[in-house]
This record gives structure tokens, sequence and C-alpha cells, in this order.
């Protein structure tokens, strides 16, 4: 059955799921609760900064130092003591961290984007334990840090620091599966992981029929299909694959073959039993491509052309800053921007917890996934004058340090490690406007080695190099008529980013006396009727010439910016829900005659 909404008994609480949807197990703890912070009461998994964390004290001192501890126990009847390795999970800790366990490190990480796992098995306690955890956050330009800026205002945001997601531990045999990648075709999944820990030994995997979330609940199936085989070189080196449509179920009935589609999202449950370990997770049944449809070039979802109808989301929550108050509130934001009738969101240079994007995938919404920005932003060279149409060189102007190319790729590997198995994400955008951009073509190919799966855009707005899947732009302030590069004709043209009309309302504002926009709507009907135009006279006519999707600016209100689809609190929509749904009609129509 799909790892969907748990019982909410009364020891349901939020942050206290199964942090990742996609490899369960059953010997788990979450350590999200109470701790301490420089000696004060903080509730975790919140950041400081933000009013769920209930803290008031000094966040950082003057080198921008924190203090966790916490204590926690360990049932002795969790594992089978001498045959089992504890791992401690971070899943974001902003900037930089080492974690000490009953008095020994047990391990450091650097970016407080993506996850850390310490093996903490020699120096765990049977019964209990101390956690002390020291974070130094100085907003590290050679690390990536976002939109966040101490002086927040505008387009940046008030800080994150320290711990910010999920903080939990797991216990595994000691020969155990890791690595785990699924990666699938139309009617074909590949297996990769660490095989050789279990050389000539059974490996049993059972994959369910598919089923779709449907009114809130799941459409669980009792038909299964079982593969027992045993681990030898060839799947070793290669991995395994197994084409489903050959599959027989436990009814001796051929596995129906579904794709996931954002109409019809069917998922199919798997279960890897190697060894002792035993993980599910899910997978869905799809391909993203770009091919030629009458002579222009398309995004093709499963060979299909598919119009990218997207909005910007950042990310940012009134209560809880990077993170909502419970793990619900991610799909309340996905079913509100379907209810809006778009089919894919841009994660805008953030990464969310395992959660954000299970909602995406069991509800059918397409990811355009960006990388974190590091390096000096300027706001001149950057925004206002590519804005207006001066776009300078920016690789002669720009120095990179060999410390801050190593961050960033590795930050690239572990966001595709951490998002790999995940369907809906369909695309990566490797650097937004410029912000940290350096030898764009050779971050192209690297994270094309790293995952051929996806598509990529390069350079989200301006400062195009040569290797990118899409001709991407960013268009404020006025409207234009979209027409093909001369450079890159053949590529598809993505605007990754457009609109950004502000509409504040008093009661429903971050702060009144402050606003950012880019242009002033004073009710629910100009707005909407401002969009509308934007579609209308843009966008729609660009479909002819090339456009293959488009991003509008955005999701929410975020502090000062108001020129979200929703209020910060998310309590009003400030558009009209017919107007929205007819730009998705009028986009279809247009897209179906070309």
């Amino acid at each position: 059955m799909l790892f969907h909404k748990e019982e909410k008994t009364e020891e349901y609480a939020p942050w206290k799921r199964h942090p990742n949807p996609q490899e369960r197990r059953a010997s788990w703890i979450s350590l999200n609760g109470e701790w301490s912070l420089n000696g004060q009461k903080i509730n975790i998994p919140f950041c400081p900064e933000s009013k769920l964390s209930g803290y008031s004290g000094e966040i950082t001192d003057k080198k921008g130092r924190m203090s966790y501890k916490t204590t926690f126990t360990v049932d002795k009847s969790m594992a089978k003591w001498r045959e089992s390795r504890f791992f401690l999970h971070f899943d974001g800790v902003d900037q930089r961290f080492t974690a000490v366990l009953n008095g020994v490190p047990v391990g450091f990480h650097e970016d407080g984007y993506t996850k850390a796992v310490f093996d903490v098995t020699e120096s765990i306690n049977k019964g209990l334990n101390t956690l002390k955890v020291m974070a130094v956050d100085r907003l590290d330009k050679t690390l990536p840090y976002g939109k966040q800026r101490k002086n927040n205002g505008g387009m940046w945001y008030t800080t994150c620091s320290g711990i910010w997601k999920t903080v939990w531990l797991e216990c595994v045999p000691e020969r155990h599966i890791s690595g785990l990648k699924l990666s699938t075709t139309l009617d074909t999944l590949h297996i990769r992981m660490n095989y050789d820990d279990f050389p000539e030994e059974s490996l049993k995997i059972r994959i369910s029929s598919p089923t779709i979330k449907t009114e809130g609940e799941t459409d669980a199936k009792e038909d299964f299909a079982t593969i027992v085989t045993k681990v030898n070189q060839d799947i070793i080196d290669k991995g395994l694959t197994i084409k489903l449509s050959e599959l027989k179920t436990n009814r001796g009935k051929e596995l129906p073959i579904k794709n996931w589609s954002c109409e019809e999202p069917w998922l199919y449950d798997i279960t890897i039993e190697a060894g002792e370990d035993k993980l599910e997770s899910y997978f869905g049944l799809r391909t993203v491509s770009i091919k030629s449809v009458n002579g222009i070039n398309r995004v093709m979802l499963n060979d299909k052309p598919v119009f990218l109808h997207g909005v910007l989301d950042q990310g940012y929550f009134m209560d809880g800053l990077y993170l909502p108050k419970e793990e619900e509130e991610y799909e309340r934001d996905i079913l509100r921007m379907k209810e809006l009738g778009f089919n894919m969101l841009r994660k805008h240079i953030k990464t969310e917890s395992d959660w954000y994007y299970y909602y995406c995938d069991i509800h059918g919404i397409m990811i355009v996934q960006d990388m974190v920005n590091s390096g000096v932003y300027r706001y001149l060279r950057d925004t206002i004058l590519p804005t207006i149409g001066f776009k300078i060189d920016n690789a002669k102007l720009r120095t990179v340090s060999s410390k801050r190319r190593h961050n960033f790729l590795n930050h690239i590997k572990n966001v595709t490690d951490m998002l790999y198995n995940h369907p809906s994400i369909v695309a990566y955008t490797i650097f937004n406007e410029g912000w940290g951009q350096h030898t764009s073509d050779h971050y192209y190919a690297y994270l094309k080695e790293l995952d051929g799966s996806r598509l990529i855009d390069t350079t989200s707005g301006w400062f195009a190099g040569m290797k990118s899947d899409f001709d991407s732009r960013h268009i404020y302030f006025r409207l234009r008529k979209i027409q093909p590069d001369k450079k890159h004709p053949e590529q598809p043209i993505f605007v990754s980013e457009c609109g950004g009309y502000s509409y504040g309302i008093k009661e429903h504002m971050y702060n009144p006396d402050k606003s950012y926009g880019y242009g002033a709507c004073n009710s629910v009907q100009q707005l909407s009727a401002r969009i509308m135009k934007l579609y209308d006279e843009m966008i729609i006519p660009g479909i002819k010439n090339g456009v293959c999707g488009c991003v509008y600016t955005q999701v929410s209100d975020i502090e000062d910016e108001i020129n979200g689809m929703y209020t910060y609190d998310r309590e009003l929509c400030k558009v009209d829900k017919d107007v929205l749904n007819t730009i998705r009609q009028k986009i279809n129509d247009a897209f179906d005659k070309v």
C-alpha cells in the first residue's frame, strides 16, 4: 500500500512520521521534539528564526556558532544489537555541523540543503544517549545559501540557521541495502544498489499492481508479482532489469502496465529483500525527452508532447519559514496549484523534505528542481541590466575559488542522489540569473552524466552557454513577442520566470508597511485580468514559435514580496480560480493545434 497518511492516533504528531516515504524500514525512531539550543528550549525540526521553534534566545555567537543538545533512549528490543548497524540521519542543517554522540564525534557535514547520514554503531548506547550538534552558519558564500539574507527585504528573506529538517535514527542489518536507484522506461524497471554486499544471496522483489490515490485514500490492490533470484556478478556489475510486461501476478494475470502522468499518476509499490534487510519503496513508469513535433522541438512526457504549465514554488511558510507546520501542508500547497490548473512546480533554489516530493509524485505534479546557488550576487549585474536587455559576459567578470567549485559539484551530486527515484522530477536548473554562475557547460555535462533521464535548464534567465536542453528566459515588467533564438533555434523555449504582479491584502501581509513585486494590482479581478493578458498576449501566441513551458511567479506571498497566488498565511487565494482554469484550457487548445 502506498505510504500515504498514517492513522492520526493519540501518538500522532507533526514531523514524527517516517521521514523518507521512498526508503522505509520498520526499525527507526524520530529524534524531533524538544531540544536545547545554546541552553534554551527549541522545538526541532524548526529553525530558531521561526515562530514554530518556540525559541527566543540568541541564535548564534559572533562567529556564527550554535550548540544543540538532546537525549534519547534506544530500546534494546529495537534490534539484534550485535548484528545491526545504527545510522543517524540529519535531513537538513545549515550550513556546517559536527555531531557528537555520547562524547564521540561521529560526523561532519557542510551544505544545509542536502542530507547527512552517519554510522554511529560504535558510539550508541543501549538505553540513554546524549547527542550534541555544533553548527556554524555565517551565510558562507562558498556554500549554497539560496535567498537568505541577514537583513531581509524585497526578494531576500529571513535566514534559516542550524537544524531545519528532521533528525532521526535508523537501525539496519549488518549487511543492508544502500544506494538504491530505480530507473524506468515505459514498461521496464532497472534497479541499482549495493549488490556486492550480497554475493550469491537470495534477492526477493515484490511489485504491486499500480495504484492511484483517489479522494484522500490510496486505492490498494491485492495483486502483486514476485521476482526471486540470486545476486550474481552480472547483477553486481550492471544492476537488475525487470520487464514488467513479462511478469505474472499472484493470481496468474499479467501485471498491468500503467504510466505515471499528470492526469493519472500511477505508482507501483516495491519491496526489496536482500539477506536480512527489507526495504519498501515505490516507483512510476515514465520517460522525459525532447523530440520534434511538426518541425518544432517539444518536451515529451511518455513520448507525448506536454506543456510545462508551472508556477514558482519557493517553499516559505509564515510560521515555520523553511518548513511548514506539518507534512500535509506540502500537499495542500500542491493541491491549491492543481486547482488553479497548473501541472508543474519550479522548486526555486531550495530543497524540501522528502514528503514534498512524495506528494508531487502521488498527485501528478511535475517538478523542475533548482540547484541552490552559492557565490556573490550583484543586483545591477545579475538582475537589473539583464532584465532591460544588457547582458554582460559574466564569465569574464567572476572569480571562482576551487573550494566553491568543489562544494557546488558535491551539492549537485548529493541533490541528484536524494531525488533520483522521484517520478515527478522532470528537469533540473543549475544556475539562476547568473547567481554564482561559472563554467555552465561543464556543469551541464557533469549533471547529464549523473542523471541522463531528466532535462537540464543550465542557465535560467540569461547568460546562456552552449549546452542546455532549453532556451530559458525570464520576462518581467513588459510583454514581448517570443521568437526562437537565432543561435539556438533547436532549443525549446522555456519562460522559466514571468509575471510576479503584486497585490497585498493588509490583514494577511507579513509587513503591511513594505511591499515588493512587479506591477501593482488592487483586487482579485485586476490581478486575474493582468495574468490572463500575460498568457493571451505573450505565452499562448509563443507556443507556435516553440514555447514549451511557462513559470508564473509565484505560489504565495513571502515576507515583503506580495506577488503570490495565495497570501503568505495561505488563508486567501488572490486570483479568480475560473480565470486561471480558463488560461489552462486556452494553453491546451493552442498546444493541441501545433
